[in-house]
């Protein structure tokens, strides 16, 4: 009777004691117990045998493994530099600015070609001969149309690095507060040369006084320029030719720029500034705080 008890409660409780490998609930009697050992060495030896294997192809494969490695995380690290070169440097300039998600930029050839001929006479296949060149209509036309929109209404959170100043002009109407931008400022200051170059037409009969006040934001102009090239850098090489002379019979090293420009899609500029652009001439809404007239002339240093 002991016996039959002490079966039974090994037979109750066995799952607990030694987990069933086979499938079923059936306990193992003592007559299976040596087939069930050796089920158990030869799992554990195909197991072995497995990772054996794994260990072996590892071994033999690991060279190329490696190679495949190293050209994936050079192939990221390229495609990384890529991006970061053709968006991220260039867009932190534009990064405190309002511009920042809306620049484009584009691989861009200069026109080279000549304003004048040989002759003295205007190279009218020039498509650009509208900038340059003497007084004219479509010249005036030309640059009234490229520095059009040059004054903008910003949001106080559009200040960027200006944020908080308060002596920066604001609209009568609640609208925004005045600025340019930089690049406008490059132009007007081209176009200042360019006006210097023929004083007769903009500038004549001035006094003595008024000669120094002009040559005096003339260099500021200069200066500016510098500054501005010098702070975008254009690195794209020009290389140097040989450029013969047949009418004096030798040649000279020249720089001849035929490279493409990495440069912003002007139109995301004009576009932006579309937008933002309002009329300083209107009356009233350029308002001093003290003397209480709106601004007619704006002078842009």
């Amino acid at each position: 009777m002991l016996n039959r008890f002490h079966r039974f409660d090994l037979t109750k409780y066995w799952p607990l004691h030694r987990p069933n490998t086979m499938g079923y609930n059936k306990p193992e009697d003592d007559s299976s117990s040596e087939h069930s050992d050796e089920a158990e060495l030869f799992m554990d030896s195909k197991y072995q045998n497995k990772r054996f294997a794994q260990a072996s192809w590892l071994r033999q494969h690991s060279r190329s493994i490696t190679v495949h490695v190293i050209l994936l995380l050079f192939n990221i690290s390229f495609f990384v530099i890529i991006l970061y070169s053709t968006t991220g440097v260039r867009d932190m300039q534009h990064s405190e600015t309002p511009f920042g998600p809306q620049i484009r930029y584009e691989q861009r050839e200069f026109n080279r070609q000549s304003v004048y001929l040989h002759d003295g006479s205007l190279n009218h296949k020039k498509p650009t001969l509208n900038f340059n060149g003497p007084p004219r209509p479509a010249l005036e036309a030309a640059w009234e149309r490229l520095k059009d929109n040059d004054s903008v209404r910003v949001s106080a959170e559009e200040l960027g690095q200006f944020a908080g100043d308060d002596t920066i002009i604001s609209l009568t109407d609640g609208s925004g507060y005045y600025t340019t931008v930089a690049v406008y400022h490059g132009l007007h200051c081209v176009q200042r040369l360019h006006h210097y170059l023929y004083p007769d037409h903009y500038y004549p009969d001035l006094d003595e006084d008024e000669r120094f006040t002009l040559l005096r934001h003339t260099e500021h102009c200069l200066d500016w320029l510098r500054e501005y090239l010098t702070c975008n850098a254009d690195t794209t090489l020009i290389p140097v030719h040989w450029q013969a002379n047949m009418l004096e019979s030798h040649a000279s090293p020249t720089a001849l720029d035929w490279g493409k420009h990495q440069c912003v899609d002007w139109t995301s500029i004009e576009d932006w500034m579309a937008t933002h652009a309002f009329d300083p001439y209107t009356p009233g809404l350029l308002m001093h705080p003290e003397f209480g007239m709106y601004i007619t002339h704006l002078d842009i240093l």
